[in-house]
C-alpha cells in the first residue's frame, strides 16, 4: 500500500473538485499514506475552471500523515477550507506552505485543532490576497502548543507573508497566546501591506522566540511602542524586522528593552528599519540601543531612512562590540555626524558606505574613527561615496581625517568616491581611495 502522495495530483489544472473516497483506502482499517506533500499543488489553474474545491471529509482517513507541506500550494482558484479537513490529522508535524496561493478569505476556527503534533507553520497561508483580519480565527493555533516556526531558517516564508488584501489590517491579540515553544517568526506577516498596528502583548507567551527576521516587514505599521518584544529575553535577531515600513513615523525609546532595564541577548540588527522613508520619520530615538550590549551586526540598519536628518551623539554608547556598521547610515538626510558617535568601538571591522550617498552630510569630525581601526584592519569601501560631484550631492568641504594612515593595512576603495570638494581631496588622499 503507497504511503506516499507527494505530487500525486500536481499541476492537474483543469481538475475542479476533489470528492470523497479518494483516500479511502486502509488496511485494517487504517490508511498507511504518511506524506501529502504538494499532492494538488496549482490544480484548478486552468483559465477555464472558477473555482477549485475540495469534500469536506477527504482526509479523514489520514491518520498517519505527517507532511502536508504545500499539499494546496499554488491552487489559486481553491475559496473555501473544510472546517473539518484535518480533524482526524492527528500525527501531522508540518504544515508549511499547505495552502499558499490560495484565494481563502477567511479560515475555519477549528481548522488545527486535532493537530497537536504540529511544528511547522512557515508559509501556509503564504499569497492569500483575499485573506482578510476578520477571517483569521484568534484561536487558529491553540492546541498547537509544540510548533516552533511561524517562519523558520529551513523555509524562510512567514505564516501570512503577502497577505495583502486591504481588509487585512489587525492581527487577533490572542493569536500565538499558545505557542510557547515559537522560536522562529520569520516574514510571519512580512508583505502584509495594510497591517497597520501590532497588538498590546501579541508575542508575550513566546518567551523562547529567537529570531523575528522580517517579521513587520513591508507592512503599513505607523509607530512601534515599547510592548512588542518586552517578554522576549531570548531574540537575538530582529534583522530587516520593520524594513521597507514607509508608513513608519516613530519608534519607541524602549522598543528592545526585552529584559526589564537590563542586558538583552540582541546580536544583530541588520536592515531593521531600512527603507523607511515615512516624512515623519525624522529622527532615532537616542537610548534604542542602551540595552543591546551583545549587539554586533548593525549592517544597513537605517539604510535608505531618507528623512532621517540626526544621529544621536550617545547612539551606541553601550554597543561596545559592534563588528559590523556597513551601510547603517547610508542614503539618509543627515547634515553631521556626532563627533564620537563610535567612540571604543574598537572591534568595528566594516564600515563600507556607512555614509555613503548621504548627500546633505558637510563635514567628517576629525575624531570620528579614533578608536576605530586600532586592534583590526578596517574595511571603509565607499564609506563617503556620493553619486555626483555635482554641489547638491557633494558638500562635504574641508580636510578630512587620514584613515589611509591606520594600522593593520585598511581598505579604502573609493571611500572618498566623487568628495572633490573635500580641501585635501587632491593633496593627500590615495588615488584608490576616491
Amino acid at each position: 500500500l503507497c504511503s506516499s502522495s507527494s505530487y500525486a495530483f500536481g499541476a492537474c489544472t483543469k481538475l475542479t473538485n476533489v470528492p470523497t473516497g479518494v483516500f479511502d483506502i486502509s488496511v485494517g482499517g487504517v490508511n498507511a499514506c504518511t506524506d501529502m506533500q504538494s499532492c494538488f499543488i496549482s490544480c484548478g489553474t486552468a483559465s477555464n475552471v472558477t473555482t477549485f474545491t475540495i469534500a469536506n471529509n477527504l482526509f479523514d482517513h489520514l491518520y498517519k500523515v505527517t507532511n502536508f507541506y504545500g499539499t494546496f500550494n499554488g491552487c489559486t482558484k481553491f475559496a473555501g477550507i473544510p472546517s473539518g479537513l484535518f480533524v482526524n490529522c492527528v500525527a501531522a508535524t508540518n504544515f508549511a506552505y499547505t495552502f499558499a496561493s490560495n484565494k481563502h478569505s477567511s479560515i475555519p476556527p477549528n481548522l488545527f485543532d486535532s493537530c497537536t503534533e504540529v511544528v511547522e507553520f512557515s508559509g501556509t497561508f503564504y499569497g492569500n490576497y483575499s485573506l482578510t483580519s476578520v477571517g483569521i480565527p484568534e484561536d487558529l493555533f491553540r492546541y498547537c502548543t509544540k510548533v516552533t516556526a511561524f517562519g523558520s531558517s529551513t523555509y524562510s516564508t512567514g505564516t501570512f507573508q503577502a497577505c495583502s488584501n486591504i481588509g487585512f489590517t489587525s492581527i487577533p491579540a490572542t493569536l500565538f497566546k499558545y505557542n510557547v515553544n515559537v522560536g522562529f517568526c520569520k516574514y510571519t506577516f512580512a508583505g502584509c501591506t495594510y497591517l497597520s498596528s501590532i497588538p498590546t502583548d501579541l508575542l508575550r507567551y513566546n518567551t523562547v522566540l529567537s529570531d523575528v527576521t522580517g517579521m513587520f516587514s513591508s507592512t503599513a505599521i505607523t509607530s512601534l511602542s515599547n510592548n512588542v518584544f518586552q517578554y522576549n529575553r531570548s531574540i537575538t535577531t530582529v534583522s530587516s524586522c520593520f524594513a521597507y515600513n514607509a508608513a513608519l513615523q516613530t519608534i519607541d525609546t524602549d522598543l528592545f528593552n526585552t529584559n526589564t532595564s537590563a542586558a538583552n541577548a540582541l546580536v544583530d540588527f541588520s536592515d531593521c528599519f531600512r527603507s523607511c522613508t515615512n516624512v515623519a520619520f525624522t529622527t532615532i530615538p537616542s537610548n534604542l540601543f542602551q540595552y543591546s550590549i551583545n549587539a554586533k551586526n548593525f549592517n544597513g540598519t537605517f539604510y535608505s531612512c531618507s528623512k532621517v536628518t540626526s544621529i544621536p551623539t550617545g547612539l551606541f554608547v553601550n554597543n561596545l562590540i559592534i563588528e559590523n556598521l556597513s551601510g547603517c547610515f547610508a542614503y539618509t538626510g543627515i547634515t553631521s555626524i556626532p563627533d564620537y558617535l563610535f567612540d571604543n568601538l574598537t572591534q568595528v571591522s566594516n564600515v563600507s558606505t556607512c555614509f555613503g550617498y548621504c548627500h546633505d552630510l558637510t563635514a567628517i569630525p576629525s575624531v570620528l574613527f579614533d578608536d576605530v581601526g586600532t586592534t583590526r584592519s578596517v574595511n571603509f569601501t565607499s564609506c563617503f561615496a556620493t553619486t555626483i560631484t555635482s554641489g547638491t550631492h557633494n558638500k562635504i568641504t574641508g580636510a578630512v581625517p587620514t584613515l589611509w594612515t591606520k594600522g593593520f593595512s585598511p581598505i579604502g576603495t573609493q571611500c572618498f568616491y566623487n568628495r572633490t570638494a573635500i580641501s585635501n581631496y587632491y593633496t593627500e588622499i590615495p588615488s584608490n581611495w576616491k
